[in-house]
């Protein structure tokens, strides 16, 4: 099953080849507080509306969308939404109306 990377443009035959498909600069750690509430909205399956940038560094918008899972791959941190969008999170800049804060280590 193919996968499209929104956060860069790109189709991907599996979920787990996503880093390697993807990559295009190093990965910036997100918050961890801003992580926890990714994990919250994933985990009670909440619709929300996330913004993030694109590969070519415009502005993109969903609504009403399901974070699925979180996952790391190579050291980089990815969500998978229940449309089967895969997005890097350090390309996020606002979820469920929270902005994108500094970041962390991993």
């Amino acid at each position: 099953m193919a996968t499209y990377c929104l956060a860069f443009n790109c189709t991907v035959s599996a979920v787990t080849s996503l880093a390697e498909s993807c990559t295009i600069m190093d990965y910036q750690p997100i918050n961890c507080d801003f992580y926890d509430i990714l994990e919250a909205l994933a985990v009670r399956q909440i619709p929300t509306k996330i913004e993030y940038l694109d590969e070519g560094g415009q502005t993109l918008k969903l609504a009403e969308v399901v974070i699925k899972d979180l996952y790391t791959k190579q050291k980089e941190e990815f969500m998978l939404l229940n449309t089967g969008q895969v997005i890097r999170l350090d390309k996020l800049l606002r979820v469920h109306d929270t902005d994108l804060p500094g970041s962390c280590a991993i």
